[in-house]
């Protein structure tokens, strides 16, 4: 429910204020403008797997993605084979059972709902050849000092010239505090009690939402080479540890790269409320039972190929550079717990999880030998939450795919 959230309230809202075609005057955007629109992403691949389809319908701003009710979904082709698909979960179906789309076959997405039937044109498969280099390299982009990952992709002159990559990376963090207790108040006293979980050491996988595409078309042969899909900046700590990056290509047709490039262009406006907005984006897929109905979305028969490299921080930055961090607001204090207000505001914290310990100050009661006798120094030091337990940043759980050196 989250990847289909996060997919379609980037992009969902996009097709929303393109739907006002050609305004002269900035748009007040107001709840008579709003239309319901069927959304379909359907990507189906030369891969033997359970294929996926995603719906939804189209929203207003702050409020929740709705998901069209009771929808029947299958893809046919032209030899007679019906797959069924079957929701898994709200908005997101697969296929009933595993099957991979092959060349010289024309398919069909179909789909009905309780307000129509709806069905993609057919399409045949994009064929094109695996990924044949993925790697990362320190350069220079846009002014900005990072490591670029690029790709080498050669392909023979009948195959696909149009691509769209997507990717999705997993870096390490590593807290930049480390203390075996944790503390707690109880009775009336604070406490040192063991750690219950693993806060040092945690990985973090994000999908892209960039939509990344690239045409062979203006080239004199149909190769790829040295083609950028992702910049890390220097200073961008998921580049700090050890990172991992899993880069999938998409073979599309003529008619899915001009969509998918008309959606980039859109999504990259400063200001979708401006000026000469564009046109409704059209792709392949119409409501049977009345094609003038707007429907958002395009079915994707497609050849796939990935690959995964990892590349360290030193392997491109010496000890002589400062090493990013996810958090930098990571001073450690001493706050009093005395009188017992102040003692109030350190418990308060714990208990809310902004803050954890660290061990012992050596600065309060020295003299006196009476920890916290000093009123502006307390006898232990705290920082915040997110300089110890890495957990608040990704999961301690080590991904099935994670190689290290």
């Amino acid at each position: 429910m989250k990847m289909i959230d996060r997919y379609y309230r980037g992009l969902l809202m996009l097709f929303l204020t393109a739907l006002l075609q050609g305004c002269i005057e900035p748009y007040d955007f107001e709840a008579e403008s709003y239309e319901n629109i069927m959304v379909v992403e359907a990507n189906i691949t030369d891969e033997f797997k359970r294929q996926e389809v995603l719906l939804t319908r189209s929203f207003m701003v702050g409020y929740d993605t709705p998901m069209p009710q009771s929808a029947s979904v299958w893809v046919y082709d032209d030899s007679g084979n019906s797959y069924l698909f079957r929701e898994v979960e709200p908005g997101r179906y697969l296929s009933l059972e595993e099957f991979a789309a092959v060349p010289n076959r024309n398919y069909r997405l179909h789909i009905t709902t309780t307000t129509g039937r709806y069905e993609s044109h057919p399409t045949t498969l994009e064929e094109s050849s695996p990924i044949d280099d993925l790697y990362a390299r320190r350069t220079t982009f846009n002014g900005d000092d990072g490591v670029a990952l690029l790709i080498d992709n050669y392909n023979p002159e009948d195959a696909a010239t149009y691509f769209r990559y997507k990717y999705e990376e997993t870096y390490k963090i590593i807290s930049r505090y480390f203390h075996d207790f944790d503390m707690v108040y109880e009775d009336g006293q604070f406490r040192e009690v063991p750690k219950t979980k693993e806060e040092r050491i945690c990985y973090n996988t994000v999908p892209s939402n960039d939509i990344i595409l690239a045409a062979t078309t203006s080239l004199q042969e149909n190769n790829l080479e040295g083609f950028l899909v992702r910049f890390i900046d220097s200073r961008n700590p998921i580049g700090s540890r050890r990172y991992s990056i899993l880069l999938e290509q998409q073979a599309l047709s003529p008619e899915a790269f001009t969509y998918y490039e008309t959606l980039k262009k859109l999504s990259g406006s400063d200001n979708v409320f401006s000026q000469n907005q564009p046109g409704f984006v059209t792709g392949n897929i119409y409501k049977v039972n009345d094609p003038e109905e707007m429907v958002v979305g395009m079915f994707n028969v497609s050849s796939v190929s990935s690959k995964r490299i990892y590349f360290n921080y030193s392997d491109f930055y010496g000890p002589e550079y400062d090493r990013p961090h996810f958090t930098d607001d990571c001073d450690i204090s001493t706050p009093p717990i005395n009188p017992q207000e102040a003692a109030d505001n350190v418990i308060a914290f714990l208990e809310l999880g902004w803050i954890k310990y660290l061990g012992l100050s050596h600065l309060a009661g020295e003299e006196t030998g009476v920890i916290g006798a000093i009123d502006d120094v307390g006898p232990y030091m705290f920082v915040n939450a997110e300089c110890v337990d890495c957990t608040l940043l990704g999961t301690n759980e080590v991904p099935d795919f994670w190689e290290e050196e």
